[in-house]
């Protein structure tokens, strides 16, 4: 199969991206901005349907019927009551970020009593029939609040001590985003991103100009302490006593969700604060279309995780998604993940078959679909879930473990 002229498109960005690196921090910002907004006009240009698919009516600006768009491929779906070809009325994954030395066991706790928390708002509101991307932005908003994850209040500090925060968001029916990227004092960045796809479709907005969209469409404020928490304080203070001035390696912390609704419309949405003491100018690959994030009704949802750069050389999220409408979706989203450096994803198929690949060092996830399946918890990359319907690992279920994961710090 020959890349599409947009996967070709996508990958002299991401080098464009790589090369960005070598440059002053000046110019690299400029370059990262400018690739980030080139990635977002093409992903804007392509169509959200197949040529001569019309939407027959709408529901608040939604599709009013749950068929699939014409000529969208057939994912195996293994979910419990639902036979192969069928869509399951809606289906939801959330993912709190990889397993740190950050998180002994009251951590562990509150992010996964926080999981919880939100997979109940979102399974709430799917089944009462809201739009997937309007679920998406809601239950981010919700983890952006929570301290116990790297994102909003709790995010990691750069390089300079401060919070840079990144957030983006995909509507998978028309392709309009709305992406934010080092934004200082916006409380939740996902709000802003939400108002950015309904001004625009496609806006970007970059540091203090993403502080200035806030102002301008009234999405509230925070000062940058508001952000900080003893265990990213202890961080930084370690970092510098150690003379450590690099960003820890790994994969950075993030939080992302992906939601199928019942008009069969797909949404995906991630927050971040990027790699702990990341330079103060560096944008995350988690947090850019098509590298961290993608969506199209046609095929499927993706959240990807992995070192920054690995994500934007690939077009990760983006070969996700393309490789669904084609591939079972199981070796979909595995013969991606195998590339990245200790990376993961989760994601959705166009069905609402759900799929989980955690990275190396584990990953905390909630997960359900109409089905009735519910799970919320930390999963290990050893144990079979991508792709496997048959419910979650010991002691991951409804209720969540029974005592906390120890940490890999523990």
């Amino acid at each position: 199969m020959s890349p599409t002229p947009l996967v070709l498109f996508v990958h002299s960005i991401g080098q464009a991206v790589q090369a960005a690196h070598l440059m002053p921090p000046a110019t690299r910002t400029l370059r990262a901005c400018s690739a980030a907004f080139a990635v977002a006009l093409v992903l804007l240009a392509c169509p959200s349907t197949e040529s001569g698919d019309d939407v027959d009516a709408t529901v608040e600006g939604r599709p009013a019927g749950g068929d699939r768009t014409a000529g969208a491929a057939e994912p195996r779906s293994d979910s419990p009551g639902a036979a192969d070809g069928e869509r399951l009325d809606w289906a939801l994954v959330v993912h709190g970020g990889p397993e740190t030395s950050l998180a002994g066991s009251a951590a562990a706790n509150a992010r996964l009593e926080a999981l919880q928390v939100v997979l109940d708002a979102g399974i709430q509101r799917l089944t009462a029939g809201s739009a997937a991307v309007d679920v998406v932005a809601e239950l981010l908003r919700r983890l952006e609040d929570e301290p116990s994850f790297n994102a909003g209040r709790g995010a990691a500090f750069t390089d300079r001590g401060t919070h840079r925060l990144d957030a983006a968001l995909i509507d998978g029916r028309s392709h309009a985003m709305g992406v934010v990227f080092g934004t200082r004092n916006v409380r939740n960045p996902i709000v802003l991103a939400r108002r950015l796809l309904e001004q625009g479709g496609g806006t970007i907005r970059v540091a203090a100009l993403a502080d200035q969209a806030a102002g301008e469409l009234g999405v509230e404020k925070a000062p940058q302490n508001f952000f900080t928490t003893p265990p990213r304080l202890l961080e930084l203070r370690s970092a510098r006593r150690r003379g450590e001035v690099d960003a820890v390696p790994g994969v950075p912390g993030s939080v992302g969700v992906v939601a199928l609704d019942r008009y069969g419309n797909l949404a995906v949405g991630v927050s971040t604060g990027g790699a702990a003491l990341r330079e103060a100018d560096a944008f995350s690959d988690v947090a850019l279309p098509g590298a961290g994030l993608f969506a199209d009704n046609r095929s499927g949802a993706a959240v990807v995780l992995g070192p920054d750069g690995s994500l934007v050389r690939r077009m990760a999220a983006h070969a996700i998604v393309e490789r669904l409408r084609h591939t079972e979706p199981g070796s979909a989203v595995e013969s991606v993940v195998e590339e990245l450096p200790g990376g993961g994803a989760v994601a959705l198929t166009a069905a609402g078959t759900i799929l989980v690949s955690p990275p190396e060092t584990g990953l905390w996830r909630a997960l359900a679909d109409a089905s009735g399946r519910r799970e919320a918890g930390l999963v290990r990359a050893e144990e079979p879930t991508v792709g496997d319907r048959r419910g979650g690992p010991p002691g991951s279920s409804e209720g969540g473990p029974s005592s906390p994961p120890r940490s890999d710090g523990e």
